[in-house]
């Protein structure tokens, strides 16, 4: 597997379903470039969003999970109690800094 020519961050609102299925619609399967989509959900609820993106696009959609290498033309899910570091082309879910309240 060749690594990605750019891993493109995707984030999106508790409403952003539309645009994001959107987007994906419209991409082509081999652009070369990795996707990292976060989505901000409550955590008690449970995400169908790589269901739902996977219907709309011929790329792979998985979850990332630590240390889960970025693959080239594939979408991740980033884990929605946790935030998102790449480093070496290997994303690295963390607990997330609280900002605000939650």
């Amino acid at each position: 597997m060749s690594a990605p020519e750019a891993v493109v961050g995707i984030g999106a609102s508790a409403g952003g379903l539309e645009a994001l299925r959107s987007l994906i619609t419209n991409l082509p399967a081999n652009t070369g470039m990795a996707f990292i989509v976060a989505q901000h959900l409550a955590p008690q609820h449970a995400s169908l969003l790589g269901q739902l993106l996977s219907r709309h696009t011929e790329m792979a959609v998985r979850h990332s999970v630590h240390q889960t290498a970025i693959e080239r033309d594939a979408v991740s899910i980033t884990p929605l109690d946790a935030g998102v570091e790449v480093g070496a082309g290997t994303p690295f879910p963390h607990s997330p800094n609280q900002r605000g309240t939650k």
